[in-house]
């Protein structure tokens, strides 16, 4: 099972939208929604968030972490 696909799984799951910068080729905007922010925080925790967060600390030059809350 793809990561994606774990996570849609997940307890309080809404949507991942992904937006590719036309201008920027290495530049990528993920918006995530969640019911929750506690879910949202459970879904860190998880551990194919574990895994996917070493491969970011290995191969993204730059992460920004904006947080909406409607």
């Amino acid at each position: 099972m793809h990561i994606i696909d774990k996570i849609k799984c997940e307890d309080g799951f809404i949507s991942y939208k992904y937006f590719y910068d036309a201008k920027e080729a290495d530049d990528l905007l993920l918006v995530e929604e969640w019911e929750s922010e506690e879910k949202q925080q459970n879904h860190l925790k998880t551990e194919h968030m574990k895994e996917l967060k070493k491969l970011k600390d290995k191969y993204l030059l730059d992460t920004k972490v904006t947080k909406i809350y409607t």
